[in-house]
C-alpha cells in the first residue's frame, strides 16, 4: 500500500475566481470557529476529545491546502499575466497568508 500524496493538479489562471471564493469562504468559516474556540476557553468542557479531535485534523488539513494554494499561486506567478492577474494572484496569496495564520492560530 502506497503512502504517496495524490499528485497536485494545477488549473489556468481563468480559474482564478474559483479559488478567490474558497479561500475567502475558507477564511470566514475559521473566523467564526475561532470565535467559537474563543468562547470556550474558558469552558473547556462543552468540548469534548471528539470535537478537539476533529477540529485538529480540519486546521491540519487546512495548512495542507494552504500549501497547495502556494504552488498553485507560484505557478500562475511564472506565468505571463495581464496586470489584472497579477493583481488577483498577489491579493490571493495575501489572503492565502491570512487563510494559513488563523488556521495555524487555532491549532496553537
Amino acid at each position: 500500500m502506497s503512502t504517496d500524496k495524490p499528485q497536485q493538479n494545477f488549473y489556468p489562471i481563468d480559474n482564478i475566481g474559483m479559488f478567490e471564493d474558497l479561500t475567502i469562504a475558507g477564511i470566514e468559516n475559521t473566523e467564526e470557529n475561532l470565535a467559537s474556540f474563543m468562547e470556550a476557553k474558558d469552558k473547556p468542557h462543552v468540548l469534548d476529545d471528539e470535537i478537539v479531535d476533529r477540529g485538529i485534523r480540519l486546521y491540519k488539513n487546512q495548512l495542507e491546502d494552504a500549501d497547495c494554494m502556494d504552488k498553485q499561486i507560484a505557478m500562475w506567478k511564472k506565468q505571463t499575466l495581464t496586470d489584472e492577474q497579477s493583481q488577483r494572484v498577489e491579493s490571493l496569496s495575501n489572503e492565502n497568508n491570512k487563510f494559513r495564520e488563523l488556521s495555524n492560530f487555532i491549532l496553537i
